[in-house]
């Protein structure tokens, strides 16, 4: 399960630090297409949150119903 954990920080850290630079991006040049990206990545973060989160509940649910 640390694989997942793992692999969930480094998508979560790269998502989210794309999604600042567009951000940054936007405001720099006030273009309104940088922040529609900045928006889309930022989602982008949530789905990796909310995915391990699912992950983590169904392995303490399985985990349970085997006995383990």
């Amino acid at each position: 399960m640390t694989i997942v954990y793992w692999a969930a920080i480094v998508l979560l850290s790269l998502t989210l630090l794309v999604s600042g630079l567009c951000f940054v991006v936007n405001l720099i040049t006030d273009d309104r297409d940088w922040y529609r990206r900045a928006r889309a990545w930022f989602r982008w973060a949530l789905v990796v949150v909310l995915a391990t989160f699912n992950i983590a509940i169904f392995r303490h649910l399985i985990g349970a119903l085997l006995g383990e």
